[in-house]
């Protein structure tokens, strides 16, 4: 199972083609995806409402798509199970279908929430301050805000893109006003089966 986050697949903020520009993800299994992402980004009219320079990030996530379009299944219900303890939640900011994925396991629970911040060290202790390639800047603004309240009053194990290292980790109130501290894992390396 390939559960997508944003429907950007081989371009970097750059525009650069990643290091294996022909690979694909084979699978027999079908795609999940947020319906408003996909419409999102195969609608005309959105594509020429972004600005020139943007509209690349359309054409990359179509392409993108496209291999798929036959094995997609498109998610369209808030808080829409995939499978049994793998739920798909609404996080949208970056892009109108933006997903997170709440992974539980008995009492155990784990957040994946994808593109909520971008840059760690200064959203958590401002999160309101927006990343320039969030679609909706407002809209991710509040889904931080909310997303950070949730996690730190629940203390539920978040994990995600552009965290700091080890990328798992708990937020937590920070001393200024609407402001949250990321406190990652304790992680120490292990090799060949040893402890360093």
């Amino acid at each position: 199972m390939v559960l997508i986050a944003v429907a950007l697949p081989d371009v970097d903020l750059f525009g650069q083609r990643l290091l294996v520009p022909d690979a694909a993800i084979q699978t027999r299994r079908r795609q999940h995806a947020y319906a408003a992402d996909h419409g999102y980004w195969n609608d005309d009219g959105a594509r020429s409402r972004t600005p020139a320079d943007l509209q690349r990030f359309f054409d990359a996530a179509r392409t993108g798509i496209a291999p798929y379009a036959g094995k997609t299944r498109l998610l369209s219900h808030l808080d829409e199970e995939v499978v049994p303890g793998l739920t798909a939640i609404p996080l949208p900011g970056h892009t109108p279908g933006h997903p997170g994925y709440r992974v539980s396991s008995g009492p155990e629970e784990l957040l994946i929430w994808g593109d909520i911040v971008h840059a760690s060290a200064l959203q958590f202790a401002r999160p309101e301050t927006s990343f320039a390639l969030d679609v909706g800047m407002d809209v991710a603004t509040a889904t931080r805000l909310r997303t950070m309240d949730m996690a730190a009053a629940d203390r539920v194990l978040i994990a995600g893109m552009h965290l700091d290292f080890p990328a798992f980790g708990h937020v937590q109130v920070g001393t200024e006003t609407r402001s949250y501290r990321f406190v990652p894992l304790p992680w120490q390396a292990t090799f060949g089966g040893s402890e360093p």
